[in-house]
């Protein structure tokens, strides 16, 4: 997967499930590190 964005000059954001930023920053090249915006969790509806 590293060189999956190699010479990419239009990312502006990566979206990343909520708290999986280590995970995806052990696999992404670190200059991509700064586009990485982490998502807010889904909240599930309460049962009624």
């Amino acid at each position: 997967m590293p060189d999956a964005f190699l010479n990419c000059t239009g990312i502006t954001t990566i979206n990343i499930p909520a708290k999986k930023t280590d995970y995806y920053k052990k696999r992404l090249p670190e200059e991509l590190h700064q586009f990485i915006v982490e998502m807010e969790p889904e909240k599930k509806a309460k049962k009624k």
